[in-house]
């Protein structure tokens, strides 16, 4: 997990440095791993939301996959 979240860190840094802006609003976590406590995980001190499902390409993927 802190590997996850010192890797976040880095891209908030490299996306700043090269002026590459993300939207933070639409970035999702989906827990799929099991008995997994549901860290909170931030970009810019900005929480990421969680969800149960998230679409992509016509692909539904759920946390139970």
């Amino acid at each position: 997990m802190e590997r996850l979240r010192t890797d976040l860190q880095f891209l908030v840094k490299w996306s700043a440095d090269w002026q590459l802006l993300s939207n933070v609003e639409r970035c999702k976590v989906l827990h799929v791993v099991y008995n997994n406590n549901c860290t909170s995980y931030f970009i810019d001190n900005t929480e990421i939301l969680s969800t149960d499902e998230e679409r992509d390409l016509r692909v539904v993927v759920h946390k139970s996959l």
